[in-house]
This record gives C-alpha cells, sequence and structure tokens, in this order.
C-alpha cells in the first residue's frame, strides 16, 4: 500500500516511470476492480477482481438529506436501468437507462424528482435491472 486517500488525486514525487494497482472501496465495503495506472494512464483492469453476481449495495447516505449514491456490481457488460420509486409504487426518477461495462458502478441521486424538484421526507425504494434480474433497496429521505 503506498497511500489511502479520500480525493482522486495523488503525487507520488518520488517515483519516476512507476506503474501502480489501484482499487476503490466505498463505505460498504465494497472494492472495485483493480486497475494498473501508468503517468499516461490506466493500463489495464484484472478481470479476477469483477464481481461474480449483480448486486446493489444499500445507498450511502442512508437516511438521505441533500443527496445519496447507489453502489451496484455488474459481473459482465449489461443493459441498466436503476429508478427511483415512492412507497406508493410511482417512479420517482429513472436515474440510469444505458448500457454499462462489467465492474462497480455508482450512481448518485440529487433527491429530485424526474421534474427537477425536490422530493418530499419519506421512504422510498430503488430498483436495478440489469440480464433480466432486479435488485432493490430502500432510502429514507429526511427533510
Amino acid at each position: 500500500l503506498v497511500a489511502t486517500v479520500s480525493d482522486t488525486t495523488f503525487v507520488d514525487a518520488d517515483c519516476v516511470g512507476c506503474f501502480y494497482k489501484l482499487a476503490a472501496a466505498n463505505r460498504s465495503g465494497f472494492e472495485s476492480p483493480y486497475a494498473m495506472i501508468s503517468p499516461s494512464g490506466t493500463t489495464a483492469v484484472d478481470p479476477s477482481r469483477l464481481p461474480v453476481t449483480l448486486y446493489l449495495a444499500a445507498p450511502s447516505p442512508n437516511p438521505a438529506r441533500s443527496g445519496t449514491s447507489f453502489t451496484f456490481g455488474l459481473p459482465r457488460p449489461a443493459v441498466v436501468s436503476l429508478a427511483v420509486y415512492d412507497v406508493n409504487g410511482r417512479l420517482v426518477r429513472e436515474l440510469a437507462r444505458e448500457s454499462l461495462p462489467a465492474g462497480e458502478h455508482a450512481i448518485r441521486w440529487d433527491l429530485r424528482n424526474a421534474d427537477g424538484a425536490p422530493v418530499s421526507g419519506g421512504l422510498f425504494f430503488v430498483r436495478l435491472s440489469a440480464e433480466g434480474r432486479t435488485r432493490t433497496g430502500r432510502l429514507a429521505v429526511i427533510r
């Protein structure tokens, strides 16, 4: 381990021409696939570190006041749908409907509905659909 950082910047002034094995870890304990980093950019991702199954981690933070992130893993490339619903099952906002590569992904929700208005406090559900499978989670919003 060379460094643990809380932002996206690290400068190693003592090393010229070095390569690094980089991983990101979130608060839920999930770790991203490793990538080889060089001064010219990413050179490889270790396929053995890809998720072995589709998963949806608990939203972070939860409960949320101003925004939250949904982290999920894909064992292989897939078309993903990530949507938020209210307690009555009504669609609040679709956060993603796109093709994503295998690996761990995080999508931030600013706690606004599809019209851009802030949602009221309460309980919400998130649904991740990919590969013909669905994962769900709960989120409390405090206002």
